[in-house]
């Protein structure tokens, strides 16, 4: 276990796999994200629950299932807070308009 100041890799480790999934996940370069004006929603199509995210993940440019575990990852390192964005993000956060087909 982590306990006290000191770092080990054990310690590092969830730290080292969310940077690496970020940077694999990254889908948009710079240029498609100014060329595009974003509105963060949640998603209707690509949902396991409420939406939320796959919604930060359309809107940050990512795979959804990347920040589903950085989510799951969260609540394991650092407590119930993250649910608490969640449902708070669930609440506040629109849900994307309905196309017509």
């Amino acid at each position: 276990m982590c306990q006290g100041y000191g770092y080990s890799d054990e310690c590092l480790f969830p730290l080292q796999l969310f940077l690496i999934l970020l940077r694999m996940s990254l889908q948009k370069t710079t240029e498609d994200r100014m060329n595009n004006e974003k509105k963060l929603t949640r998603s209707l199509n690509d949902r396991m629950l409420a939406g939320v995210c796959a919604g930060l993940a359309d809107y940050l440019g990512m795979d959804p299932t990347v920040i589903r575990l950085i989510f799951v990852l969260l609540f394991f390192v650092s407590g119930p807070g993250v649910l608490l964005a969640y449902l708070i993000m669930m609440i506040i956060v629109p849900e994307e308009p309905k196309v017509q087909a």
